[in-house]
């Protein structure tokens, strides 16, 4: 019986030792199988990237400043938004571990940041911005740990520790959740054979990532060499063609473009248009463009010639134009005038079929087809962009009338090749144009915001009078930058200004990293408890919104023949310089516009 008992014990013994093996192996099958199936907890991909604007490839600002900051009391940092074209150099992150650095040239594109755990990637840069002590490569590294799906409680003390700055407990308890086992080694190798070259770079680069954290090693350089690609990136399925010229724009109301310095610089040039009237005739056609500094181009057309009409169109589809008048105002100065005169045309329509013309119009008309390929194209991209917010009867016309300026603007290019007698004018008055398409188009894309803050089911009252009349807009002032939130998931602070930080972009070529953005290159501290008086107290400053609000009301006052906005600036005693420049920007822009407005009611 004794004997019995040991040798099934022995037999029972045999078994467990062949069966330990077994079920270990299912379990290394079952992490590698969770590793391998899972999401990816950020998405932002270029498919998101659903605001590029080419039309503005060629625009090229004159006069670009530095961005400023408005260091008043927030829970971050808000920068100018005051009417111009701005600079500035972030410090950007790497949202993409195992891709290539950003090449020279390649451009990069707006897009918001996506996915299950975007919230908590967006928390991490924007929080940041507020804390300047912690060093660039640690907030990096934890970067690329969430993006891994590390536990916190697994990374070295050092990233433990600027975790605990940049995320809530709440946050924490979230990513420890959610975090990825190691790939057993002899696993490894066989199950990424299998997975497309790309994926596998992404998947090796996360998995490596994971094993130096759980291991303890803080090195920097080590973390670079695995998630950063050196190179060229090979041509994927899907890439856009996305030169570094290129635009964006973002729905808190700019236009923004993406120059990135290696991954962990990035310049971003901004574009604020300034408010601009646009006046059509009864036709349809623009008759004259100016913005509130007093700029602005007239156009004379041509009776004397018969408009194209396209066969089968009831409606003719170009007019041509004899001459141009440029009037550019300097300060302190009587207008600078400028006239070309010559032969040229715009397109007023376009046909939703190619239709044919008479030889006659094609000897006056030249390059008709290349034209009404490209004004297929603008109409295109404007759809594209415009078709992301509501519908409404006022962005129906705004759509409209933005195809005939973006067309004027293309024959006033072509225009000029032939009449090269003053290119720096020339420049300017291509750029008042390109400015006052940006205005139209920023217009359509925030009327329904403006409505809703007016209560309104349209924005109509609120922008100037549409047929036969000007588009309004309100530059800087309360109406249209407090009406735009922040970042999806952001608070929508209604303080002036925007926010920068948490922002992404993403390359044409998808090979390569997509970015994020954080704070200001300089370094240099920010006491957000500073008073926004004492921070911000230069003339020019408080002369620029002074002037832009001022000549906003003052228009409206013009136009209607009302006084409901007095020429009387809210800063009664001006303590410094900057209240001192915004009264007397007010007093100056009200009269302007105020005149500006009187005369377009007159018809004067």
């Amino acid at each position: 019986m004794k004997n019995r008992f040991i040798f099934l014990l022995i037999i029972s013994l045999i078994l467990t030792m062949v069966a330990i093996p077994a079920q270990f192996g299912k379990l290394k099958g079952k992490i590698l199988d969770k590793i391998l199936k899972s999401k990816p907890i950020l998405t932002t991909s270029l498919d998101d990237a659903t605001t590029e604007v080419p039309f503005l490839d060629d625009y090229k600002p004159s006069g670009i400043s530095p961005l400023r900051k408005i260091p008043i009391q927030t829970p971050v940092l808000h920068y100018q938004s005051v009417p111009g074209c701005w600079s500035i150099q972030l410090k950007s992150y790497c949202l993409h571990a195992g891709k290539y650095r950003p090449g020279k040239g390649e451009g990069y594109l707006y897009a918001p940041l996506k996915g299950d755990w975007a919230h908590i990637i967006r928390s991490v840069l924007k929080k940041s911005v507020l804390h300047p002590e912690i060093p660039q490569h640690l907030v990096q590294s934890l970067i690329w740990g969430i993006l891994a799906r590390s536990k916190i409680s697994d990374m070295p003390h050092s990233i433990k520790m600027v975790a605990t700055k940049l995320l809530t407990p709440q946050e924490i308890l979230v990513i420890n959740g959610g975090a990825l086992g190691l790939i057993p080694r002899n696993l490894k190798e066989n199950a990424l054979k299998a997975l497309p070259p790309a994926v596998r770079q992404v998947v090796e680069a996360e998995a490596a990532i994971r094993d130096m954290l759980k291991s303890g090693i803080e090195s920097y350089e080590a973390f670079e060499r695995v998630a950063v690609l050196t190179g060229t990136a090979p041509s994927e399925k899907g890439d856009r063609e996305v030169p570094d010229t290129r635009w964006s724009y973002h729905p808190d109301g700019y236009f923004v473009r993406y120059q990135p310095s290696g991954y962990s610089r990035t310049t971003l040039q901004i574009s604020v248009p300034p408010v601009s009237i646009v006046r059509f005739d009864g036709k349809g056609l623009p008759v004259s463009i100016s913005d509130s500094r007093g700029n602005s181009l007239e156009v004379e057309y041509d009776d004397t010639v018969q408009p194209f009409t396209l066969e089968k169109e009831s409606q003719p589809s170009g007019y041509a134009f004899r001459l141009l008048r440029f009037i550019q105002k300097k300060p302190k100065e009587s207008g600078l005038t400028k006239e070309w005169s010559g032969k040229g045309w715009t397109l007023i329509s376009l046909p939703n079929k190619k239709g044919e013309s008479s030889r006659e119009e094609q000897k006056y008309y030249s390059g008709l087809d290349k034209d009404l390929e490209w004004g297929a194209s603008h109409r295109t991209q404007l759809e594209s962009l415009l078709n992301q917010v509501p519908l409404s009867p006022l962005r129906e016309e705004i759509y409209k009338r933005t195809i005939r300026l973006g067309c004027f603007t293309h024959a006033v290019e072509n225009f000029f090749q032939g009449h090269s007698e003053d290119e720096e004018k020339e420049k300017l008055a291509i750029e008042l144009l390109q400015e006052a398409w940006q205005h139209l188009v920023r217009l359509a894309m925030i009327e329904h915001k403006i409505a809703r803050t007016m209560g309104s089911n349209t924005a109509g009252p609120f922008v100037g009078p549409l047929r036969g009349g000007p588009f309004i807009g309100y530059g800087s002032s309360f109406v249209v930058w407090n009406v735009s939130s922040s970042q999806e998931g952001g608070e929508g602070m209604d303080i002036g200004g925007f926010d920068l930080s948490g922002d992404s972009s993403v390359p044409g070529k998808q090979g390569n990293q997509r970015l994020g953005m954080g704070r200001a290159a300089d370094d240099r501290e920010v006491d957000i408890s500073e008073d926004f008086s004492k921070m911000w107290n230069e003339y020019d400053d408080g002369y620029d919104q002074g002037h832009s609000k001022g000549w906003c009301g003052g228009f409206l006052d013009g136009y209607y023949g009302t006084s409901d906005h007095l020429p009387i600036p809210p800063l009664v005693e001006p303590e410094d310089l900057w209240q001192q420049g915004y009264n007397d920007g007010y007093d100056k822009g009200y009269w302007e516009g105020h005149d500006a407005g009187e005369s377009m009611r007159t018809g004067d």
